[in-house]
């Protein structure tokens, strides 16, 4: 464990997280959920594990490496000769996976998927990955499975690894250094959201260097965030998409080739994705589907590729499973299929939109099942089957019994902090910081009427700082208090602050939920970006729930 002070590790305080999953880890395999009652072909299709699969390429005799990029809101239809050429060469020579599924909108929702092999939540505005995070998940990631057999972990960020509280989510999956763009300044340019892509895969190399030193075999996910708007290109104020696209594809050629000089990508599995698909193609149900269409080529540590292009539907909580299965390590009880196996039959998946309020659900066969917020309503296409990309071949009459299995699955698959007892929804000690930024970036959470939510935060600044802490209703809950609930502590010094040198700035905030199933979002933000260095003694969000 690192000290309590890293900024690679900041202390969770009583709550101990990363080494609780670690010690899950090796005491205890990775428990499979139970399956909602749902008939046979449904309940293996949308929740079993399927390794049944003929390999599609020799696997390796000794442990491999593991590098996963992820990259900020890449869809399939940007990866084109014109946009990233050398990400289309790479997918040609290794392996390209024309159909993979994006399972829902956000970030940390997509991280989720990768990392945890499981869907997030389709229907509510809470992440699991801050229910993770929070304690109130029994789920071991992949991360703290790996590290259970003797890697070594690391996570770096584009972004400030407070936003979406990527950070404790990152140790609450297992990684042992979570690092964000503050933290990696030194390698290039800073922008709004982040790193420049290119100074983050140098970041990345470094890490990877060190790491490599030791006889340890490790695993580095990397999230690079210069492709979300406002795009970032070092030198091009105001560069747009297409330049952005362009950029990131030369960073990971330049990264990719060093790699390959210095014989590293001969026993790494590197696996390259997004975390989200955004935009579209196409009309109708057609451009709706292509906003869960991402991006998927694997570079299968040295092993010869028979078969570039791989067919049949997979998703983003597939590569938990198929990590393992590649290496060795069998299942560990992630569900799912392996992406290194061809599989005969269809499968089926669910996936969403929750900035659109959609949910779908393909089934084997082609016919998929869309549920909108309009009018709460399934509706039914008939789709070739094994491509849930192509234009649908008609429209069919729902069946109201599927309907009904797939409301069981949607509603067992979801999970609320509104269940979840511990007071404490998040807390940081001791954590210091070199400039300002994120430090809880759209935490969500759902209350009932009369609970309380608590902020207080406490920190040691060396320059004048500023505390903002944004509190407003998420917009798919359009009920209860209206308006935004906006606190700003003007800036100080801690000469001002009680007359004397080292006083503390203190934000202490609450708010009383009015209705049942509010949706409470909280950003919270020191500034300004350039300000000294800081120490944060406290920062906890906690709810006193009301007695029902």
């Amino acid at each position: 464990m690192l000290p309590a002070t890293s900024a690679d590790a900041p202390a969770w305080a009583s709550l101990n997280l990363a080494e609780d999953n670690l010690r899950r880890a090796v005491q205890q395999p990775h428990s499979p959920r139970r399956a909602p009652e749902l008939s046979e072909r449904m309940r293996s299709s949308l929740f079993a594990q399927d390794l049944t699969g003929r390999p599609v390429l020799e696997y390796p005799s000794r442990s491999r490496n593991v590098l996963l990029i992820v990259m900020e809101g890449v869809s399939s239809w940007m990866v084109t000769p014109a946009a990233m050429p050398h990400l289309v060469a790479t997918a040609q020579e290794h392996l390209d996976y024309g159909r993979f599924v994006s399972l829902q909108r956000q970030s940390n929702r997509g991280l989720y998927a990768l990392l945890c092999g499981d869907y997030g939540n389709f229907r509510g505005p809470e992440a699991k990955a801050d229910i993770l995070g929070a304690g109130g998940l029994d789920t071991t990631c992949l991360p703290a499975v790996l590290a259970g057999h003797g890697y070594r972990t690391a996570l770096l960020l584009g972004t400030d690894a407070g936003y979406m509280q990527m950070d404790r989510f990152g140790h609450s999956a297992g990684f042992a250094s979570v690092r964000g763009g503050p933290d990696l300044a030194g390698f290039g340019e800073v922008g709004e959201w982040g790193l420049d892509d290119g100074a983050l895969l140098r970041a990345t190399r470094s890490t990877i260097d060190g790491l490599d030193g030791s006889r340890a075999p490790w695993m580095v996910a990397v999230f690079t965030s210069g492709t979300h708007h406002p795009f970032h290109v070092p030198g091009h104020p105001g560069a747009g998409r297409q330049e952005a696209l362009a950029y990131l594809d030369r960073s990971l050629r330049e990264f990719l080739d060093g790699l390959g000089r210095d014989g590293l990508l001969d026993n790494t599995l590197v696996l390259i994705t997004s975390d989200e698909a955004s935009g579209g193609q196409g009309r109708g149900l057609e451009r709706q589907l292509a906003i869960n269409h991402a991006p998927l080529v694997v570079i299968p540590g040295g092993t010869r590729v028979p078969a570039p292009l791989q067919d049949g539907i997979f998703t983003q909580r597939d590569l938990a499973l198929s990590i393992c299965d590649y290496l060795g390590l069998g299942g560990q009880g992630f569900p799912g299929r392996s992406i290194f196996r061809s599989y005969p039959a269809d499968r089926g998946v669910m996936f969403g939109n929750i900035y659109a309020s959609r949910r779908f659900a393909y089934l084997p066969g082609g016919s998929l099942y869309e549920r909108s917020a309009a009018d709460g309503r399934w509706a039914a296409f008939q789709m070739p089957a094994g491509d849930l990309f192509a234009p649908p071949l008609r429209r069919l009459s729902p069946d109201p019994a599927v309907c009904a299995e797939l409301d069981a699955a949607f509603a067992f698959n979801e999970k609320s902090l509104v269940d979840f007892e511990p007071e404490v929804l998040y807390r940081e000690t001791e954590h210091r910081r070199s400039t300002g930024g994120w430090l809880l970036g759209d935490l969500r959470v759902v209350c009932r009427r009369g609970d309380r939510v608590h902020w207080r935060l406490t920190i040691e600044p060396s320059t004048p700082v500023s505390a903002l802490l944004r509190v407003d209703l998420d917009e798919s809950f359009k009920t209860g208090f209206s308006g935004d609930h906006l606190l700003r502590m003007h800036p100080l010094t801690p000469a001002r602050v009680k007359g004397a040198p080292g006083s503390p700035l203190v934000l202490d905030y609450e708010l009383v939920v009015t209705r049942d199933r509010q949706a409470v979002k909280s950003n919270l933000e020191v500034g300004p970006p350039e300000c000294g260095p800081f120490v944060v003694k406290e920062l906890l969000v906690e709810r006193t729930r009301a007695a029902h």
